[in-house]
């Protein structure tokens, strides 16, 4: 949810930290929307949106990790230099956050149309 003031609370009651300017006019004051951000897009910030790993993946030079936010499967795709590897153990939470400088996307909850 988005109030006027363009302050973010997820459906699990956690307030994300957005810079406002990267919050499309047109959903501010929505009941609900639906932020999209790439999965390379992702930082763990323990501010952010508290996530549940299932498994991590390790390719080469990054990792993938599967996890999910509330009911919600997310695939975060991080360097693998990125933090330290043990704090990425399935079934501990982490927190994340989209990066600021990389866009994000925004939908309507109600229509799946996107708004911005």
């Amino acid at each position: 949810q988005v109030n006027e003031l363009g302050q973010i609370t997820t459906l699990i009651g956690t307030p994300l930290a957005i810079n406002t300017t990267q919050i499309p006019e047109v959903a501010k004051g929505k009941n609900q929307v639906v932020l999209g951000f790439r999965p390379e897009h992702a930082r763990l910030d323990e501010n952010g949106i508290p996530v549940k790993i299932e498994m991590v993946e390790i390719l080469g030079s990054e990792r993938l990790i599967h996890g999910l936010i509330d009911s919600t499967a997310i695939i975060i795709r991080q360097n693998i230099y990125a933090c330290d590897p043990a704090l990425l153990q399935a079934g501990t939470t982490i927190h994340i956050i989209p990066e600021e400088h990389h866009s994000l996307h925004w939908f309507d909850a109600k229509t799946g149309r996107r708004i911005n």
